[in-house]
């Protein structure tokens, strides 16, 4: 067979869902995304069209008597044993029988690989006392920790001992951090597993002991024909279980995006993974760039200052990016943003930009990188009026240059005040000019323009400069038309240190009203509302439609059953409402001694909702009502 191979993976729990193709490159394979994307699935898809390539080539494989096995670990591995570590049946008098937990009896070992479980590794040990021996020595140096299996009553039992205590307990009492590492680290070590499918390995971990574990997959990864070796395949939501020390390892992760949509997987003979600069970066890559390989749309800022302010806004203006799939990724280097711009698209990422205006000034690469190729960049260009969207950019870039250069003079005062002209180095005059001439221009009144020399120039392309720089936000390109990020500060009036001066700039606006962070840090906060674009949270929307049809029974039960008293609709409502009595109030309202309408409240205190109470008249429509309130 050899690498790379092909394995089809069949979707079994949701049957229209079509068989998925995933390519085995290395020994080691990571599935990614978010919850519900499919992972789980995928990797359980997998496990039978293994066995079944295992099967068929057994006879090359005479030192493993019964043929390399297909184990699955579910992320429930702990399984049964959970029973005798809570209040499983959640019974008042029920007491956690810790000693009462067994491993199955004497001859369950022999389909321990059909156990998806902690229940078969320890079969394994009974089996297996090499493999329980490495587990043993490794339980010592790490963690202070031994174990030992015993036969009781016929039932395979454990003891877990604190070695510097000197204490034995059972295992149902041990930490479910170790319990799960044990359980991998027996499958890890069974050599006549020949593929191992983990879900969920980080789970209980501690993110030392991942590491530690992630080290040990990737000993024993590899092709099962190698001795030692196996094909390790996991679904994770850990950083610590991606392996990226070169641009050919992005061709072993599987990028899930939801369970109707084909896994993105990048071909080991993509020319990107031939990149110059793209091998640069991942040598460099940190903990924070793989944490965007979990995110939809990666929001890339320059640098650590630009991630505390946007931070200390999401939390003053009570935004949820997170909820978009949205993740703030400092980027550190001038030259980097374009290039991890690329990697993210390439990993079918939506990347978000937040970048400082020399970003448009000194060159287009990274404005490239959202208008080339994209079908709604061409469409809203059309729009305007343009041939293409390269061409639009062009157009406002050539024209904005030559209208610096003839009237450099009209705006010169203002624009050498500007930090791009005072900070900036001086080799570059005439970039030093473009770029103070364009954060003055755009931080300028209309009636301060019109005071300027050649005013209609500068009122020109001030109109096509904020026509571009929309057109860029509409595609999740935002530029800081100040300049940096340091233009828009209020409090932090003396520079010092960049990421000292970012925190006490965040800590003056959280004492201001949000009108005036709205208004002091715009740009910024567009940037936010975009990268935080999700269907609204609406509780009052359900809540008024579980209302309308309690009070619509209400009304018929009263009109049908011709109530008059309040003891009477007590009874009726509490027939009516059942369940949701613990969410209403219902209440009869009166008028000259008769009923004439139902009046309904919240009974909740987890859900604030302002316009309840509602009453209604007798013979009022509530449907037509409640559309009005949501109207």
């Amino acid at each position: 067979m050899g690498f790379p191979f092909k394995i089809k993976s069949y979707v079994k729990a949701i049957r229209r869902i079509p068989e998925r193709e995933i390519q085995i490159n290395s020994g080691f394979l990571a599935l990614v995304g978010p919850n519900g994307s499919g992972k789980t699935l995928l990797l359980r898809g997998l496990k039978d069209n293994l066995q079944r390539a295992f099967n068929e080539r057994k006879e090359d494989l005479k030192d493993c008597p019964f043929g390399r096995k297909v184990l699955f670990l579910s992320s429930g591995r702990i399984g049964e044993l959970e029973k005798y570590r809570t209040n499983y049946y959640g019974t008042p008098s029920h007491t956690i029988n810790y000693k009462d937990a067994s491993f199955g009896e004497e001859g369950s070992y022999i389909t321990r690989y059909m156990n998806e479980s902690i229940k078969g590794s320890f079969q394994t040990f009974h089996v297996r006392p090499d493999i329980l021996l490495k587990v043993q020595e490794r339980l010592k140096k790490l963690l202070g920790r031994d174990l030992n299996l015993y036969w009781h009553c016929g039932k395979l039992k454990a003891r877990f001992k604190n070695i510097e205590a000197g204490n034995e307990y059972y295992p149902a009492s041990e930490a479910s951090g170790i319990i799960h590492l044990v359980s991998i680290l027996s499958a890890l070590y069974d050599d006549q597993v020949g593929a191992l499918l983990l879900d969920e390995p980080e789970v209980s971990l501690h993110h030392q002991l991942q590491t530690f574990l992630f080290r040990e997959i990737q000993k024993v990864a590899g092709y099962p024909d190698e001795e030692g070796k196996k094909l390790v395949l996991i679904a994770t939501h850990s950083t610590a279980m991606i392996k990226l020390q070169s641009p050919k390892d992005l061709s072993s992760i599987v990028f899930c995006d939801s369970i109707q949509s084909q896994p993105l997987q990048i071909s080991l003979d993509n020319e990107v993974l031939k990149n110059k600069k793209l091998k640069s970066l991942i040598q460099r890559i940190g903990y924070e760039h793989k944490l965007a390989f979990f995110s939809k749309q990666p929001l890339l800022v320059e640098g650590p200052s630009d991630a505390i302010i946007c931070s200390g806004l999401i939390r003053k203006l009570e935004l949820f990016p997170e909820a978009s799939g949205s993740y703030i990724l400092p980027v550190i280097g001038k030259g980097e943003m374009s290039v991890i711009i690329k990697l993210m698209k390439l990993i079918g990422k939506h990347p978000i930009v937040l970048a400082d205006a020399d970003a448009v000034i000194d060159d287009s690469s990274l404005i490239d990188r959202f208008v080339n190729d994209n079908k709604k960049a061409r469409s809203l260009a059309a729009e305007k009026g343009h041939k293409s969207a390269a061409g639009f950019v062009k157009a406002v870039k050539e024209s904005f240059s030559q209208k610096v250069s003839e009237n450099w003079g009209s705006i010169e005062d203002k624009a050498t005040n500007h930090p791009y002209w005072k900070e900036k180095e001086k080799k570059n005059d005439q970039n030093k000019k473009m770029r103070a001439a364009f954060s003055t221009i755009l931080s300028m009144s209309d009636d301060e323009i019109s005071g300027l020399e050649n005013q209609s120039d500068w009122c020109d392309i001030k109109k096509q400069l904020i026509a571009l720089l929309d057109f860029l936000e509409d595609l999740g390109c935002f530029i800081l038309r100040r300049g940096t990020i340091e233009s828009y500060y209020e409090f932090a009036k003396t520079p010092s240190n960049k990421v000292n001066d970012a925190i006490t700039e965040v800590e003056g606006f959280e004492e201001k009203e949000i009108s005036f962070v709205k208004k002091q840090y715009n740009d910024i906060v567009r940037c936010l509302e975009y990268a935080s674009k999700h269907e609204t949270i609406n509780e009052k929307e359900l809540l008024l439609l579980e209302a309308v049809s309690v009070v619509s029974r209400a009304l018929f039960f009263i009109k049908r059953n011709k109530i008059v008293s309040d003891d009477e609709f007590k009874k009726f409502s509490k027939e009516l409402l059942r369940e949701k009595t613990v969410l209403f109030k219902l209440k009869l309202e009166h008028a000259n001694g008769n009923i004439s309408g139902l009046s309904i409240d919240i009974n909740s205190k987890i859900i604030p909702i302002e316009g309840f109470p509602i009453t209604f008249n007798i013979d009022e429509d509530p449907i037509q009502k409640i559309h009005n309130i949501l109207a």
